[in-house]
């Protein structure tokens, strides 16, 4: 196999295989660090490959601290769903704004990186549409990032990113887990751009038998 033969089946695999994409996301964002991928990454990644493509998704994910998780969802994921469709409109939410802003900055050091434009030139970043909260293509879709004591008024979602919007000190305690229910009835929900198509994906560890995820799974969400 050639030179050129080698960088058109990587290029391939990277647009094909959300798990192969991931681990390209890692190196692009922690830069000298190792990762040891387990098979629960491959699951990971095959789920949210699925989900990605599936209308009306709604998934729960449960997984412990540092196991990649944000990466792999706030990043990647929000990464490759434009890639692949760059005029949608993706959220991300989480606890607070400090991280929701890094996870905007990782996002952002992926789709400006050299080999991710080589495999989705269509999805550029609108020139001046930049933020620290919140980037628009050049095709009008949109990653938004929003923390759950932010607002959410607006703008409208095809995919929608809950990631471990609870703190562990916090989930003892019901009015924030309540407060974390409503926000999720009242403003999350209602951003879908359509209700039967669009996706919601929460992904977090578990803390609490009433926390959000409990709360998604008893009521079906």
């Amino acid at each position: 196999m050639t030179k050129n033969e080698k960088k058109l089946a990587k290029k391939k695999l990277l647009q094909k295989n959300f798990y192969y994409f991931v681990l390209q996301v890692f190196r692009t964002v922690r830069p000298g660090e190792t990762l040891i991928a387990g098979l629960y990454l491959e699951a990971l990644c095959f789920q949210l490959q699925r989900l990605s493509n599936q209308d009306g998704a709604r998934a729960v994910i449960n997984m412990p601290p540092r196991t990649l998780k944000s990466i792999a969802t706030s990043v990647a994921l929000s990464a490759w769903y434009l890639g692949h469709n760059p005029s949608k409109r993706v959220v991300v939410v989480c606890y607070n704004n400090e991280l929701s802003k890094e996870l905007g900055r990782l996002f952002r050091m992926v789709v400006e990186s050299k080999w991710y434009q080589e495999i989705f030139p269509a999805m550029k970043i609108h020139p001046g549409a930049n933020t620290s909260i919140e980037i628009l293509t050049t095709e009008m879709g949109s990653r938004k990032a929003i923390s759950v004591k932010g607002s959410a008024t607006g703008f409208g979602a095809d995919l929608i990113i809950i990631d471990d919007i609870t703190k562990a000190a916090d989930v003892a305690s019901e009015t924030e887990r309540e407060r974390r229910k409503t926000f999720y009835d009242q403003t999350l929900y209602p951003r879908l751009n359509n209700k039967k198509t669009g996706k919601i994906i929460c992904i977090s560890q578990r803390l609490h038998e009433d926390d959000i995820c409990g709360y998604l799974l008893s009521k079906g969400a």
